[in-house]
């Protein structure tokens, strides 16, 4: 039996410009993607018929699906702050050998990310960083899952897990705690980490724009023009 594998999101109308960096780049620097016929699942939170086209255009092979309301907890009404909770719901998906979960908003492959799909650890993570707090909780945006730990138990627990200010990232990190396996910071590298001594841009193999995205202005735009101009390339 063939080992089925697969990337999972959440997508929303306003980051359709950030898919489709996303899409471009997985497959220009991960061009076994497409003959292999790597699935995305991706819940759509309020995408159109025609949004949907437009992605699949992009990247052949999306399974949409609905948004679980349930992992919603009473009180949050943010949009981001629902649209994180979503995030949760790769936990209740259970016909898949390996499921990595992503943020297909804001992030850019520059390098071959097959060996993400070699890790046989139940839950595997990126350690975060930031220049203020420096190294903390294992970031949200990757999320490499095996069988273990997507099962009808674990999903039902998440769901009573108690709201709080990092959403779906401070779950995961206060329910699995020492469970989960650190990742090599390549395979999430943060652009803040641009910063950090303890890393190096040139080894990075997706490139996470946490925060601020590519194509908004903010303060420190000019901070990150190199990442932004990697990013650019794939407009």
């Amino acid at each position: 039996m063939k080992n089925k594998k697969c990337l999972f999101s959440i997508l929303s109308k306003s980051h359709i410009q950030g898919f489709k960096v996303f899409a471009k780049s997985l497959i220009k620097t991960n061009p076994w993607v497409v003959p292999a016929e790597l699935g995305m699942l991706i819940i759509s939170i309020d995408l159109s018929d025609e949004d949907k086209k437009k992605c699949e255009k992009i990247y052949p092979h999306i399974d949409w699906i609905k948004p679980d309301n349930s992992l919603v907890p009473k009180g949050v009404n943010t949009k981001i702050g629902i649209s994180a909770f979503y995030k949760l719901q790769v936990f209740g998906i259970y016909n898949y050998d390996s499921i990595i979960s992503i943020d297909c908003a804001d992030m850019l492959f520059v390098k071959d990310i097959s060996q993400l799909f070699s890790y046989d650890t139940p839950i595997g993570m990126v350690q975060g960083w930031t220049p203020v707090a420096k190294w903390q909780q294992f970031n949200g945006g990757l999320v490499v899952l095996n069988k273990k730990y997507r099962n009808e138990e674990t999903y039902e627990k998440l769901k009573k897990e108690p709201a709080s200010f990092m959403h779906d990232q401070d779950i995961i990190n206060n329910y699995f705690d020492k469970k989960i396996t650190k990742l090599p910071i390549h395979f999430n590298f943060s652009k803040r980490m641009i910063e950090c001594e303890d890393v190096r841009l040139d080894k990075a193999k997706i490139i996470h724009f946490v925060g601020e995205n590519p194509w908004e202005d903010y303060p420190e735009k000019s901070k990150f023009k190199e990442l932004e101009e990697m990013w650019n390339e794939y407009i």
